[in-house]
């Protein structure tokens, strides 16, 4: 029988452990993250290709997927999605398919909107112009080939020019220093010479697309270059100069001056402040024979009016060129993830700011778990701060995103907020603990958090940490308790006072810490006076009452519960039972009369 018992007293435990742990697992709350697709793209496809775009998120439970197309949810039979793996398939792809798509990742905590994939049908077209258009020049003049009618292009081609026979068999025309290619596709020549002609083959404009890798060709030119008067230097003029551009903060830009005459002028460009830009420089890149400057990374501080000169033999010129620097909004305070105790006060901020010279982005667009707030939802303060107030594990665990735009482009941040159980201390040691040598005290520290979050005990004394058992110290720590005995027996009367003085223990996790302290002293000698001899006993007492006063206040009351329970008996008796006996009144003592005694002989006398 007690074996039995035994059994089965260890499989109660066994199961109520089994339910605890399961239950604790089943309380870890984590809102979910997008992981992938992290940042915003671009991206290309071509017609009747199939395409997949991935969406990977983490969260406790674990999150599951939908997508987004321009911004709203679609049903698209040539679109898949798998909401467990989060790709999206999407087959024989067409015009149909084009456009910006996000991920949204959901679990019981809230919804994570992804980044934005941007989704683009490849396009290159031919020139619509077959034939060809005659251009004749005398030699020593300058000349320009315009590129015509030029196709669309996604992407963006680049421009080169060849020489193509009448079967269109295309040889490359590589830019020198006397001619070369502008970014509008015009070809520019600082002086022609005879050899220019090209009996039976014509000039052509190429449109290279780099994601089909096709060559489009077309605006042909059948150049004449006739005899001139002779081989006369003459000075610079200017064919083609990038007038205002703009620059986005953190793209590339390029400036281009080209220039007529003969011999073929050198170019020096001069930044904003006048300065001469050298092949060296660590923050322009001079190419295509001085041509062109390129800003590889451009910041607020780049705009301002550029200078291109020309010079030959025969004099100087000066043209300029203004850099307009602009950008999509971009972050001074992004909202970021927060993970903070019950009970917090929680602000995600959305901070952002155009190029230094441009209007402020428009006020920012929030969103809860992929739904937009209105604008009057109190929870947003001036349009950039969302703020929450004593936030609730079991209604604040959320998602929260926010979304700026301007005339150039939009920004797009997603962030979550966890919120945890706090740490709970279950047991401390008392505040002060009193020693003699000889004496073996334990300060013991138990405590409990959110189940996502493990535990660590450290200890101090004297603000000294303690990482290791040392003479007259012993530390012991697993998950939820940690162990101080202090065993002054090693430590011998001499040395007592090593092991003396506040310890504190501090609890915590990486969102949170808690310090439990106690104050080791050494316990007075009787032999001091009596004024210092009381104070041992009164700490005593006061510890006594602090660690025993709920027991001592339940004994009173259950005292004086018996007790009054006894009285109201007594009261209640009395008036139902009274006995027969009543106090003589004052006039019956004086005439001498017996109202016992008449009762006894059942009769009254009349007064």
């Amino acid at each position: 029988m007690n074996m039995l018992t035994t059994y089965l007293s260890g499989m109660l435990v066994i199961l109520c452990c089994g339910y605890t742990l399961s239950q604790d697992q089943a309380d870890v709350r984590v809102p979910p993250t997008v992981d992938t697709p992290l940042l915003a793209r671009t991206d290309y496809f071509s017609t009747g290709s199939n395409f997949t775009l991935s969406c990977n998120a983490t969260g406790t439970p674990q999150p599951k997927y939908t997508w987004h197309k321009d911004g709203t949810n679609f049903t698209s039979d040539y679109i898949s999605v798998n909401p467990i793996t989060g790709s999206l398939l999407v087959k024989s792809a067409t015009i149909r398919e084009e456009g910006r798509y996000r991920c949204l990742a959901t679990n019981t905590w809230g919804t994570a909107v992804s980044q934005e994939v941007e989704m683009l049908l490849v396009r290159g077209n031919r020139f619509d112009d077959i034939g060809f258009r005659p251009m004749t020049k005398v030699a020593g003049e300058s000349a320009s080939m315009r590129c015509e009618n030029p196709p669309d292009s996604v992407p963006l081609g680049s421009f080169a020019w060849y020489l193509v026979d009448s079967k269109d068999k295309q040889r490359s025309f590589n830019p020198a220093k006397r001619y070369g290619v502008d970014e509008t596709g015009t070809l520019h020549f600082a002086y022609l010479e005879e050899d220019d002609r090209k009996d039976g083959k014509l000039y052509a404009c190429g449109l290279h697309n780099p994601k089909t890798d096709n060559i489009y060709l077309g605006s042909k030119v059948d150049l004449t270059v006739t005899p001139g008067s002779g081989t006369s230097d003459s000075k610079p003029r200017i064919l083609y100069m990038s007038g205002v551009k703009k620059g986005f903060i953190g793209k590339s830009v390029i400036l281009e001056c080209f220039f007529g005459g003969k011999p073929v002028p050198d170019i020096q460009w001069y930044d904003k402040y006048n300065n001469a830009i050298f092949p060296n420089n660590t923050h322009f890149n001079i190419e295509d024979h001085g041509r062109r400057v390129k800003i590889p990374r451009v910041t607020d501080y780049d705009e301002g009016t550029y200078t291109c000169e020309a010079s030959n033999s025969q004099g100087r010129l000066k043209e300029t060129t203004f850099l307009n620097v602009t950008s999509r909004p971009m972050w001074v305070e992004p909202p970021l993830s927060q993970t903070v105790v019950e009970g917090s006060n929680v602000t995600f901020t959305c901070i952002s700011k155009g190029a230094d010279t441009e209007n402020t982005p428009s006020p920012p667009i929030w969103y809860q778990n992929g739904e937009q707030l209105p604008q009057n939802d109190k929870r947003i303060i001036d349009f950039t701060k969302f703020r929450l107030l004593d936030v609730s594990r079991d209604t604040d665990i959320m998602n929260v995103q926010c979304l700026v735009q301007n005339e150039f482009g939009s920004i797009f941040q997603d962030a979550y907020l966890n919120i945890l159980s706090p740490i709970t201390i279950q047991a401390r040691p008392s505040p002060v603990i009193r020693v003699v040598p000889g004496d073996v005290k334990t300060l013991s520290v138990s405590a409990v958090t959110d189940p996502s979050r493990t535990l660590v005990f450290r200890w101090t004394l004297n603000s000294e940490d303690i990482r290791h058992s040392q003479p007259g110290i012993t530390l012991r720590s697993n998950d939820t308790n940690s162990v101080i005995t202090i065993n002054t027996t090693n430590v011998g009367p001499e040395n007592l006072d090593t092991v003396l003085g506040l310890y504190a223990c501090i609890v915590s996790h990486d969102v949170q810490y808690v310090v439990v302290s106690s104050d080791v002293r050494r316990m007075p000698s009787t032999t001091e006076p009596t004024t210092t001899e009381a104070q041992p006993v009164t700490e005593g007492i006061r510890e006594a009452a602090s660690t025993g006063m709920w027991w001592v206040l339940a004994v009173v009351l259950g005292l004086l519960l018996v007790v009054g329970s006894v009285v109201l008996i007594v009261l209640v008796l009395r008036h139902r039972y009274p006995k027969r006996v009543y106090l003589l009144e004052k006039k019956e003592l004086k005439n001498k009369l017996d109202p016992q005694r008449d009762l006894e002989n059942d009769y009254f006398q009349t007064l």
